[in-house]
C-alpha cells in the first residue's frame, strides 16, 4: 500500500475477528502514525458501515473472506491472497506465487470489472454459501448454527452430512438444488 501511492487503500478488520483471534500480528504497530495519507485502517469495532464499501471500492483483496464473493456479485474484482473455498470458480484473481501477487497489488488500480459469466458465479456460489450460514434449511445441510459447526471435526461435519443426504427424499433434493442454480 505505501508503495502504491495513488490508490487509497482501507485496512478493514473482519468484522468476527474476535472469533479469529491473530496473535503474530500487531495492527497499532503496523497502522500507527506515520502512514501516508493513502492508507486508513478500520478496527472491527470503527462506527462504519462496511455495505457502504460497495460503493467505493474499486476492488477487494482477501485471504479467504466471504468479502471476496461478496464483492464479486456486485462486479467488483478480487485479488485473492490465499486459498479460499471458491478458489478457482473463475472470478477472482488469484497469484501463482508471491511476486504475481506484489505484480497484482501494484496493477490493482488497472483490474477490470468482472464480466456478466463472473457476476453470475460469484452469486450463484455467495447464495449457496450465505444461505446455509443463514440457517436455511437445506436437504444436504445437517446443521445450521455456525457456532456448532464451527466446533467440530471435518471428519464428522462430512459423515453426518453423508448419513443425513442418505436419508433424503431423492426428488426433493434434485428439485432443492434445481431451484438453487436457477437463482441466479
Amino acid at each position: 500500500a505505501v508503495k502504491v501511492p495513488d490508490v487509497n487503500w482501507v485496512f478493514k478488520e473482519h468484522p468476527a475477528a474476535a472469533y479469529y483471534t491473530t496473535r503474530d500480528v500487531d495492527y497499532a504497530a503496523i497502522f500507527g502514525p506515520g502512514l501516508p495519507d493513502n492508507v486508513y485502517f478500520l478496527d472491527r469495532d470503527a462506527d462504519f458501515n462496511a455495505a457502504s464499501l460497495r460503493y467505493l471500492a474499486d476492488a477487494i483483496v482477501t485471504c479467504q473472506g466471504t468479502v471476496g464473493m461478496e464483492y464479486s456479485s456486485l462486479g467488483i474484482p478480487c485479488v485473492l491472497a490465499g486459498e479460499s473455498p471458491y478458489s478457482g470458480l473463475g472470478f477472482t484473481y488469484e497469484p501463482a506465487s508471491i511476486a504475481d501477487y506484489e505484480r497484482q497489488l501494484k496493477e490493482i488500480k488497472t483490474l477490470p470489472r468482472l464480466n456478466e459469466d463472473q457476476i453470475k458465479r460469484a452469486r450463484s456460489v455467495m447464495y449457496f454459501e450465505l444461505r446455509l450460514l443463514q440457517e436455511t434449511s437445506f436437504l444436504f445441510c445437517p446443521y445450521f448454527d455456525l457456532d456448532t459447526i464451527m466446533k467440530m471435526t471435518a471428519d464428522r461435519f462430512y459423515g453426518d452430512a453423508a448419513a443425513h443426504l442418505s436419508q433424503a427424499d431423492p426428488q426433493a433434493l434434485a428439485d432443492q438444488i434445481n431451484s438453487l442454480a436457477e437463482c441466479v
